[in-house]
C-alpha cells in the first residue's frame, strides 16, 4: 500500500505546483513579497505591463519613478534575460517630466548653470556679430523668437510627442541668431535673412545657407525641421504635448 501512495502523492504535488504556476503573471517576480503604500501586490493578480512600471514590480527601474496617479501607456517593452527596458507615454501634459522643456530650464544652459557653456556662447556671439546683415529682419519674425523644442511624430497615435531622453539637447533658439544646442554647448549663427509665407512656412538665412521650416499643424504651431524627421514648436507650447520616457533596470542610458 505504501508503494502505491507515494506515486499518487507525488502526482498530486506536481499538479498543484503547475496550477499555481499558471496563476502567476509571467512578468512578475514572485520570489519577493512587494508592498507599495497600501497596495499589496499578490501572486493571484494579473498585472498589466503599466503596473510593473508604476509600482516597480520585479525590481527598481532607474532614472524615473512614477506615482500611482501617473497615467501611462507602455509603448514598447524589451526583455533580455534579467534586463528590462520600457518606453512609456505619459498622458499628463503638465507632468513633472515636462520641466526639462520649459523656457526657464533651457535658459539655464545658456547662462548661469554651466559657465563653460555661457562663456563659449559669448565667444561665438562676439564672432558672429562681425557678420554684416544687409537689411533689418522683418517684424513678422518677432512672434517666432525665443526657445524652440523638438517633437517626434508617432504614426500609430497620429500625434507629436516630446521625448525626455537627452531632452536638454532637444532645443534651439531664434533671435538675431539661430542657436542650436549641441552636447558641447550652444552654437549661435547670425541670421542674415528671414522670410515667411502666407501658409506659415518660414526660411532662415545663415549666410550662404538657408533653413526652411514647414508648418504642419497650425493649432499647436508644429513645424517640420529641415532635412530631418524631427519636428519643433515654440517652447511656450510645452504643455500641449504628451511626453515619452525611456527607462530600464540597469541605470544605463538608452
Amino acid at each position: 500500500m505504501k508503494n502505491l501512495l507515494f506515486p499518487i502523492i507525488l502526482i498530486f504535488v506536481c499538479i498543484s505546483g503547475a496550477m499555481c504556476t499558471q496563476q502567476r503573471p509571467a512578468h512578475v517576480d514572485t520570489s519577493i513579497s512587494l508592498s507599495v503604500d497600501s497596495l499589496v501586490l499578490s501572486q493571484e493578480t494579473h498585472y498589466t505591463v503599466e503596473d510593473t512600471v508604476t509600482y516597480q514590480i520585479g525590481g527598481k527601474l532607474y532614472h524615473e519613478e512614477f506615482l500611482p496617479e501617473d497615467s501611462i501607456t507602455v509603448l514598447k517593452a524589451v526583455y533580455q534575460g534579467d534586463y528590462r527596458e520600457y518606453h512609456i507615454l505619459v498622458h499628463d501634459t503638465y507632468s513633472r517630466f515636462h520641466t526639462l522643456f520649459t523656457t526657464e530650464y533651457i535658459d539655464a544652459a545658456y547662462t548661469h548653470e554651466k559657465e563653460y557653456y555661457a562663456e563659449q556662447y559669448r565667444d561665438h556671439i562676439a564672432r558672429e556679430d562681425s557678420i554684416e546683415v544687409v537689411s533689418p529682419l522683418p517684424r513678422e519674425m518677432e512672434d517666432l523668437k525665443g526657445y524652440w523644442i523638438w517633437l517626434w511624430y508617432y504614426p500609430e497615435y497620429d500625434d507629436y510627442f516630446l521625448h525626455h531622453y537627452m531632452g536638454d539637447l532637444h532645443n534651439h533658439h531664434l533671435s538675431e541668431y539661430y542657436t542650436h544646442m549641441y552636447m558641447d554647448g550652444p552654437f549661435p549663427e547670425k541670421i542674415t535673412s528671414f522670410s515667411i509665407k502666407e501658409e506659415g512656412d518660414f526660411t532662415v538665412g545663415l549666410g550662404e545657407n538657408h533653413m526652411e521650416f514647414v508648418l504642419v499643424e497650425a493649432d499647436r504651431e508644429v513645424y517640420r525641421m529641415p532635412g530631418t524627421s524631427i519636428y519643433c514648436t515654440p517652447a511656450r507650447n510645452v504643455n500641449k504635448f504628451r511626453i515619452v520616457l525611456s527607462v530600464n533596470n540597469t541605470g544605463d542610458l538608452i
